[in-house]
């Protein structure tokens, strides 16, 4: 790991990469927002078909669908928020909290950990990005297990399965460490940003809004119709009076 007192200023790489680089690449892409709405119509209606099918065979299916959309919406929501897409904040914001809410990420979370405070310092001491370091102050037992279950390295092997639920175990941990007091945090975060009490408070927001959109998704889905499914009564059989 790179010594701060060696690190290039962020405002000074910065400037060095937009002076090498033609002012069209610094110009909002309003277009990609048909891209958007073509993968949400791609959900919704992969949504509607599981509403409608009768087995739940088809389920795999359309998961495999919606999970590539959901994807790709993340994706352009990590674009939005260095607004490379929209310029105008109250309306970046909206499309921040759709497009991070559907796959359960605040989007002022993110900003912190990811645009504040990984992009200043890569790789440092304070990028909650960066690997576990080699101290024991960092070598607990649940660090250990987390990174042998969620944190791919050179002696992985081909039974971790759960590395594919990395991001989904990274968005739990990092919201779970901005309720800890003060700089305190779960051993199984590497480092967390600062937050302000108006920012815990659009959080706790953000996370109400969040599970509004995930409880509607679960109506859309026809989750209630599932759990409200009568089950099948057992024919129960007539005993043949006994012969005497």
């Amino acid at each position: 790991m790179t010594p701060h007192d060696k690190l290039i200023a962020h405002s000074e790489y910065t400037n060095a990469i937009r002076a090498s680089l033609p002012k069209e690449a610094f110009q909002p892409e309003p277009r990609k927002l048909f891209f958007l709405a073509a993968h949400v119509l791609i959900v919704f209606l992969s949504y509607m078909a599981m509403r409608s099918v009768s087995s739940w065979l088809w389920y795999p299916l359309f998961s495999i669908v919606i999970g590539h959309s959901l994807a790709c919406i993340g994706f352009f929501a990590h674009d939005l928020s260095h607004h490379s897409i929209i310029q105008n904040r109250s309306l970046r914001y909206a499309c921040e909290m759709f497009c991070w809410g559907i796959i359960f990420i605040c989007p002022t979370i993110w900003h912190r950990i990811h645009n504040h405070t990984h992009h200043h310092g890569p790789n440092t001491h304070g990028d909650p990005d960066r690997p576990f370091l080699r101290k024991e102050l960092e070598k607990s037992p649940f660090t250990r297990l987390y990174i042998q279950f969620f944190a791919p390295h050179q002696n992985s092997s081909g039974w971790r399965i759960f590395v594919g639920l990395a991001f989904v175990s990274y968005t739990i941990r990092n919201t779970l460490a901005v309720f800890y007091k003060k700089d305190k945090k779960p051993s199984i975060v590497p480092a967390k940003p600062k937050y302000t009490i108006a920012q815990k408070l659009r959080i706790l927001s953000e996370l109400v809004v969040i599970m509004l959109m995930q409880a509607a998704i679960f109506l859309a889905s026809g989750g209630q119709r599932s759990c409200n499914r009568p089950t099948p009564a057992r024919r129960i059989r007539k005993k043949s009076p006994s012969r005497r």
